[in-house]
């Protein structure tokens, strides 16, 4: 822990210029780039549930769990914090009854220790690979358990030794890890998690997909599913996507970052491509190739009529 402060430290300048250009980029207001910092959170007084959802995907998960909790009567405010402005907003559009966002501030020690102390949580349920050192080291010293559920961990963190320490010692202090797959247990139990700490339950993500009465089918023919794309892989899949020069099946991309747009076709050869973007409310033809679904709240709708998803 002693080096991962110290590194902070040293990142600090950058961590502070990073955060101002989000905030720039994005449009976020001066709240983002204040409660980033851990300043301007009023103080609750009763014991909250807190989630924590890095962006969209996340937090949807994170809000399918609230309305759970509300349908068993379960009556604590409820707490998401959240790491984008667009997340931000896609929490703040639910109507779930008494919850509240907060953006997540950056990890340092004491900003993190005045974070908790203010939303004041009776338990820390992290959504997939957000873990914090400082955020679960604090929570195991003020006797909040925390809980990392549809959990994941990436290559670089598993391969890199840096990672690799601090996150052993990040996973001493969480309380219970409920998996995507096997393969994600075996990566946490590589890295000295409990395991009798671990279980596998599956991609949570799905939970809202099972009932087609609960559906709609916004593509209209068969489609491909490229789901929660990042940076330059929409350019990838593309590249790919046009050497099997298929016809009859529609390439449906969902950014994870609708507001990355611009930035996507920046990329891409526009005038040899006949592509569609659903933001912009444009039709799919009979030539439509590519369709960019760079809208929130509609991934269940394309994953359930999807013929494949990558």
């Amino acid at each position: 822990m002693l080096k991962y402060n110290f590194l902070l430290y040293l990142l600090s300048p950058y961590i502070l210029f990073r955060l101002l250009y989000t905030t720039i980029k994005t449009h976020a207001n001066i709240d983002f780039f204040i409660r980033r910092l851990g300043f301007n959170i009023k103080t609750l007084s009763n014991k909250t549930i807190w989630f924590h959802a890095a962006s969209v995907g996340e937090s949807k998960i994170a809000l399918a769990l609230c309305e759970e909790l509300r349908k068993n009567n379960i009556s604590n405010k409820i707490i998401i914090s959240t790491n984008t402005k667009s997340s931000m907003e896609f929490v703040n559009n639910s109507n779930i009854e008494n919850l509240t966002h907060f953006y997540l501030p950056i990890d340092f020690y004491f900003t993190m220790k005045r974070f908790i102390k203010y939303i004041n949580p009776k338990i820390c349920i992290i959504v997939e690979t957000e873990i914090w050192p400082n955020l679960l080291h604090l929570c195991k010293k003020n006797n909040i358990p925390s809980i990392i559920i549809n959990a994941r961990l990436s290559k670089k963190t598993t391969n890199q030794k840096f990672f690799k320490d601090i996150y052993r010692y990040s996973l001493s202090n969480v309380k219970s890890i409920l998996c995507k797959s096997q393969r994600d247990k075996e990566k946490y139990i590589n890295l000295s998690a409990k395991q009798d700490h671990i279980e596998v339950v599956g991609n949570l993500k799905f939970i809202n997909t099972l009932n087609k009465n609960n559906h709609t089918n916004l593509i209209g023919k068969k489609y491909v599913l490229a789901a929660s794309t990042h940076n330059d892989e929409e350019m990838q899949i593309i590249k790919e996507w046009l050497k099997l020069k298929v016809t009859k099946i529609l390439l449906v991309i969902v950014p994870r970052h609708p507001e990355r747009l611009g930035d996507i076709l920046a990329q891409l050869p526009l005038s040899d491509i006949n592509i569609a973007i659903r933001s912009k409310e444009e039709k799919i033809k009979k030539d439509t190739q590519i369709y960019i679904a760079d809208t929130f709240g509609e991934m269940d709708d394309l994953i359930y009529f999807s013929e494949f998803i990558f």
